[in-house]
């Protein structure tokens, strides 16, 4: 992909009554995006989306007429958590779907149910993290109590991971050929790679802000690390830890705004999109450093790409997920 990248906001879902914290998007049977939100509302919805649009007029605060397009509107809606849920993972299969939220709590619902079919507890503090393993024998979670913890899908706590000396707050799969890692980011700065066997392979040189975000290729290559003051790394993924890690260092990017979120994808390989204090931004990875897209529709919190990567959506701290329609003309 040279500069064939384009992208174009088609409208908006509305229907949480908070910020959208996090999204997941898998498929549904008919192969149509399944898309979750979970959001500072305590709710978790499943949307119904309708790409064609509804047009519809409404007034702003200043009384002024305005016009937005909804392309979908709720489905159904999972309720269980009493505080902000903070991070959604769903299952290869698209039938369970995994939540953290600050009521210190994880639950694992059923996708047809919307019914929370077990809850975890164990967490002291806030959960800001959750994710499957590669099999889908394991529920990571990781939490402002600074642990990470293992679960087996009956709920029943199989390890403590007190290795991090800050809040857990991201986690990642990473399938590199025939090996795979888990990527755990955390408050201190800190990256840490767990191998196939859930254990320390190695620690990535640490930054000066927290890490609020990971993202990586579909061959396991890279893996972008988004500190929460504006920094991005790009870091190479060796099948053997190097004894400076901190010459796989491929490149570092500042943006010099606060990073909630980033989203890497092989298909548009020169491009990245971050959610952040000001908006959505799609940066190039290399060369130039102002955005070549933007929507500065208040704090973007949350991104998700549906499966053919023809559809961004993107969760914004007014309740809204903004909608992009992407496609890539050229040729990798």
């Amino acid at each position: 992909m040279s500069n064939e990248f384009t992208i174009e906001h088609i409208g908006v879902l509305e229907g949480h009554g908070g910020a959208v914290t996090s999204l997941v998007c898998g498929e549904n049977k008919d192969n149509s995006p399944l898309l979750l939100s979970g959001s500072r509302d305590k709710s978790i919805i499943r949307w119904q989306l309708d790409f064609e649009g509804k047009k519809i007029t409404y007034k702003d605060d200043e009384d002024k007429e305005k016009e937005k397009i909804l392309v979908g509107k709720p489905l159904r809606s999972f309720h269980g958590h009493n505080h902000f849920v903070s991070s959604l993972a769903l299952n290869s299969d698209n039938t369970k779907l995994v939540s953290g939220s600050w009521d210190k709590t994880i639950r694992l619902w059923d996708i047809e149910s919307c019914k929370s079919d077990l809850l975890f507890r164990g967490h002291t503090k806030d959960v800001l993290s959750v994710g499957f393993s590669h099999d889908e024998r394991l529920i990571f979670s990781g939490a402002m109590d600074n642990t990470l913890k293992y679960w087996n899908t009956k709920g029943d706590l199989r390890y403590d991971n007190n290795q991090f000396k800050g809040w857990v707050s991201c986690i990642l799969n990473i399938k590199k050929g025939k090996t795979n890692y888990i990527a755990v980011g955390c408050w201190d700065g800190s990256v840490k790679i767990l191998n196939s066997e859930y254990n320390l392979d190695r620690e990535l040189p640490g930054g000066e802000y927290a890490v609020t975000s990971l993202s990586t290729d579909a061959d396991g290559d890279f893996l972008f690390i988004a500190y929460k003051n504006g920094t991005i790394k790009v870091y190479n993924i060796q099948e053997e830890a190097s004894e400076n890690e901190e010459e796989n260092v491929k490149q570092t990017i500042e943006t010099n705004v606060d990073i909630n979120a980033i989203l890497f994808d092989s298909q548009f390989f020169e491009i990245y999109a971050i959610g952040t204090s000001k908006g959505l931004q799609i940066r190039k990875i290399k060369g130039g450093a102002k955005p070549v897209f933007e929507d500065k529709s208040g704090a973007c919190l949350s991104l998700a790409y549906d499966k053919s990567k023809s559809y961004l959506f993107a969760g914004f701290a007014d309740g809204t997920i903004r909608v992009y329609k992407t496609s890539n003309n050229g040729e990798n």
